[in-house]
């Protein structure tokens, strides 16, 4: 069959694979991999779900980590299905698309066709001889996050699903505070849904009551109280940060992450790019960008260098041992107040 490598969207991607698998059409190779592992471990299950039926131990198999005995995977691969049509071997975080793999690399070439194998990968390298191979071999699929319209329309599949509705704004509300894993997504979901238990409509109270705030999210906030001048403001998330145990280092460290996002967008709006286009360039889903755009309008590009040199200057002397991370996380959120 001939070589396929996508780089579609996520969502529109997952709808083509599965149309394919309903239709019968299976690949020897799929390389699932990208940014958001439950696309991909999704991807995987669908897969499995295609090809063997359920309860069949005898023609699947799995494989976990690195360090795989490569010949133990091509051996396997080449032993024919067990009263079956389709012999299924899953390979999850294998490494083996991040470096070359010469013997794997070619075996790819000539998998016998009652077998596929199907990897997930959180890192791989295009440049590999494994990875071109298996491009060539079947489907590899890169899986980030959705654009923001995709996880609302996601998220509101999952409410209907329990019987629930609930609006645009709620969602857009909920996508603001978790964590922006689809993972995390799921987990805050089911917490929503289980506290509105038989009522049939959510609300942003309801969200509210049970989602978890991403210290992410704090930290933000905090950010949008500096743009205000807002030192007390920002100091009153940071201790809160501190109550909820997350240490001043990772404090300072996701604060100058998120000045050096925000001079990256805001560099790229200044030039002209779109919303959708900045997402695609940084592989920042579109609804951050819309929400990070808005804070970066409170600065000028200046304002954002600025504070990323004192963000490093703060970073540096925590590890050269010159302050203390309690020290440096608060003068730097006072010092960036007056940028």
């Amino acid at each position: 069959m001939a070589a396929k490598k996508s780089k579609k969207d996520s969502m529109q991607s997952i709808r083509n694979l599965n149309r394919d698998l309903g239709a019968g059409v299976f690949e020897r190779v799929y390389l699932f991999y990208g940014s958001e592992p439950y696309l991909y471990t999704q991807c995987r299950d669908n897969v499995k779900k295609a090809l063997i039926a359920e309860g069949d131990t005898m023609n699947f198999a799995r494989f976990d980590g690195e360090n795989i005995d490569e010949k133990a995977l091509m051996d396997l691969a080449d032993t024919m299905p067990f009263f079956s049509e389709h012999r299924l071997i899953a390979v999850d975080d294998s490494g083996f698309f991040s470096s070359s793999h010469e013997a794997l690399a070619e075996y790819l070439s000539h998998i016998p066709e009652t077998t596929s194998l199907v990897f997930t990968e959180s890192k791989v390298d295009s440049r590999t001889k494994t990875f071109k191979a298996a491009a060539k071999a079947g489907l590899a699929l890169e899986l980030d996050i959705p654009k923001s319209r995709d996880l609302v329309t996601w998220l509101a599949v999952m409410a209907k699903r329990d019987g629930k509705k609930v609006s645009q704004s709620t969602l857009e509300h909920f996508l603001s505070i978790t964590e922006q894993d689809m993972f995390s997504m799921k987990n805050e979901m089911t917490k929503v849904l289980d506290y509105v238990g038989e009522r049939d409509f959510i609300s942003r109270e309801d969200v509210d009551a049970v989602c978890t705030v991403s210290p992410q999210d704090r930290i933000f906030s905090m950010i949008d109280a500096l743009a205000q001048k807002d030192v007390k403001g920002a100091l009153k998330l940071y201790n809160d940060l501190v109550a909820l145990r997350t240490p001043p280092m990772v404090i300072i460290f996701n604060i100058n992450r998120l000045f050096a996002r925000l001079y990256q967008i805001k560099d790229l709006i200044v030039k002209g790019y779109p919303v959708d286009t900045i997402s695609g360039m940084t592989g920042i889903s579109s609804f951050k960008v819309r929400k990070d755009a808005g804070l970066s309008a409170r600065f000028d590009l200046a304002q954002l260098r600025a504070a990323i040199e004192k963000g490093a200057w703060y970073e540096e002397a925590v590890k050269t041992g010159r302050m203390t991370d309690t020290l440096a996380a608060e003068l730097m959120i006072t010092s960036c107040g007056g940028i």
